[in-house]
C-alpha cells in the first residue's frame, strides 16, 4: 500500500498498557480508542502487592487440571516480602483441596521459579509482581508455566484477568449521543492487533461504508459495515472477523458523549492535519495544515468530516488514525502516567467494553514498570465509491465503498504477521 494508506510510529516508551486503557480512550478518540488467556500465554504482572495478585502456578504440561487436583502436589512458597499474603494463600489453597499442603520454602522468587521449572516442586505460590524477577534470571519461565488459580478466582476467571499471547480488540464508535445501551450504526471501526511478546501493535481502520456481508444476518446480500452495528456489537465483530479472517477477542464501544468527555478529561490533544479545511458538521471548525490543538468537541468534528476531502471516507479514516496517535502521545506524557488510575476510572464509566477494571489496572501497572519499546503501525483499508442496494435498506440505492481487494489482502497479511510474531515495519 502507498503512503496514503499506512503510517508507522515507533515509541521508545512502554505503550501496551496505554493502548488498552486506550482501549478506552482510543475508543473514545478513535471513535470515531497484557496474561494468560490460554495456557501458552505469558503473564502480565502487577507492580502492587495486593492479595488479589497471589497465584498458584504449575507447569504448562499440567493440562486438564484444577486446583482441587493438586492436593498431593509439593508446593513451593517464598514468604518474603509478603509473608502474610503467602500464608493466607496457602490457607486458601488448603481449604480448596481439603488437606494440608506439602510445602518447600524458598528464599527468593527466582529460586522458586527455578524449582518449578526443574520439577523440584509441582506448584508454586507467589505474587504476580514477582514474575519479572523470575524471568530476569530464567527467560523462558513464562513460556513454561500457566496460572492455575488466582486469589479468590477460578481458573476461568483468572484467564480473563491477565494477558499475553496475541489478541484483537474491536474499537467501535457509534453515531448516537447519551446512553450506550442502545444499538446503533458503527461509524468508526478500528481493530487493534496486539502481540505482547514481540511488542507489536497494528491499528486497522475500515471505512464505515465498506460493502460487505454481515455473517448470520444478511445472507448473500451485502450491506454497509456501519449497518452491522444495528444488530449489535457482535455483528460488527463477526463482519470484520470475516473480512480479515481473524478472531475478535475483545471490544470497546463508545458514542459522541464519550468522545467529548474523554478527550476533555485528558486535557485536549494536538493533532497533525494533512490538509487545511473547514468542518461542514457541528460548529464548522477550521483546521490548519499542520498541528492543531483540539478539545473534545473539535476532535469529534475533525474525525467525522469527509465531504471536505477529495478522498472522502479514505481521508476520514486517516484523520481518525491521526487523532488516535495524538491520544497515545498525550497518554504517554508524565502528567498522564501519574494520573492513570483516575483517568481510567473516568473512561471506564463512559464506554461499553468486555475488558474489566482489573485487567486494565494490571495493564497500566505493567505500563508504569516497563522500559521496552513498542512498534505501532497504523493502516487503513481503502476502496472505491459506488451506489448499491443494502440488506438493511431494501432496494434503495445508497452510497457504498467497494473494498479494494489488494488493500484487504495486504491488511490480512499484516495481521497474520503480527499474530505469528513477525515484525511489521511499514
Amino acid at each position: 500500500m502507498g503512503n496514503k494508506e499506512e503510517r508507522k510510529r515507533k515509541y521508545n516508551k512502554p505503550i501496551l498498557g496505554v493502548l488498552i486503557a486506550l482501549v478506552l480512550v482510543i475508543a473514545v478518540m478513535l471513535f470515531w480508542f497484557m496474561s494468560n488467556q490460554d495456557t501458552n500465554k505469558t503473564v502480565i504482572t502487577s507492580s502492587s502487592y495486593e492479595m488479589g495478585d497471589m497465584v498458584v502456578a504449575v507447569k504448562i504440561s499440567d493440562t486438564d487440571l484444577n486446583l482441587k487436583d493438586t492436593g498431593n502436589y509439593r508446593y513451593g512458597v517464598t514468604y518474603s516480602p509478603e509473608e502474610n499474603m503467602a500464608e493466607r494463600m496457602v490457607a486458601e489453597v488448603e481449604t480448596a483441596v481439603g488437606r494440608e499442603l506439602k510445602i518447600t520454602t524458598y528464599n527468593s522468587p527466582e529460586e522458586l521459579g527455578e524449582a518449578l521449572i526443574t520439577g523440584k516442586v509441582e506448584a508454586a505460590i507467589y505474587n504476580l509482581a514477582s514474575t519479572e524477577q523470575i524471568t530476569a534470571v530464567r527467560g523462558d519461565y513464562e513460556a513454561q508455566v500457566r496460572i492455575l488459580y488466582q486469589h479468590g478466582q477460578s481458573l476461568e476467571t483468572t484467564q480473563k484477568t491477565t494477558f499475553t499471547a496475541p489478541f484483537n480488540v474491536f474499537i467501535s464508535g457509534i453515531d448516537t449521543d447519551g446512553k450506550l445501551e442502545k444499538t446503533s450504526r458503527s461509524d468508526v471501526n478500528i481493530i487493534a492487533t496486539v502481540n505482547p511478546e514481540t511488542r507489536q501493535i497494528l491499528l486497522t481502520t475500515t471505512p464505515r461504508d465498506y460493502y460487505v456481508i454481515i455473517p448470520g444476518i444478511s445472507g448473500e446480500i451485502k450491506d454497509k459495515l456501519t449497518h452491522a452495528g444495528i444488530y449489535g456489537v457482535e455483528a460488527s465483530m463477526d463482519t470484520l472477523g470475516a473480512l480479515y479472517d481473524i478472531e475478535m477477542d475483545y471490544y470497546i464501544r463508545l458514542n459522541f458523549t464519550s468522545m467529548l468527555n474523554i478527550i476533555d478529561d485528558i486535557g485536549g490533544i494536538s493533532v497533525y492535519s494533512e490538509f487545511e479545511f473547514d468542518s461542514g458538521n457541528m460548529k464548522g471548525f477550521h483546521f490548519y495544515k499542520g498541528t492543531n490543538y483540539m478539545n473534545g468537541e473539535q476532535a469529534l468534528a475533525y474525525v467525522r468530516e469527509r465531504y471536505a476531502f477529495q478522498d472522502g471516507d479514505n481521508q476520514r479514516g486517516r484523520n481518525q488514525e491521526a487523532v488516535l496517535m495524538a491520544i497515545i502521545e498525550k497518554l504517554l506524557t508524565p502528567a498522564a502516567l501519574e494520573n492513570t488510575t483516575q483517568l481510567i476510572s473516568k473512561m471506564y464509566d463512559q464506554v461499553e467494553t468486555d475488558f474489566t477494571m482489573d485487567q486494565i489496572s494490571a495493564l497500566m501497572a505493567r505500563q508504569k514498570k516497563a522500559q521496552t519499546s513498542w512498534n505501532v503501525v497504523s493502516v487503513s483499508a481503502v476502496g472505491t465509491g459506488d451506489r448499491q442496494a443494502c440488506y438493511s435498506m431494501g432496494s434503495q440505492l445508497l452510497y457504498v465503498m467497494q473494498p479494494n481487494e489488494e488493500s484487504v489482502n495486504n491488511i490480512k497479511s499484516k495481521m497474520q504477521s503480527v499474530l505469528a510474531g513477525e515484525m511489521v515495519t511499514e
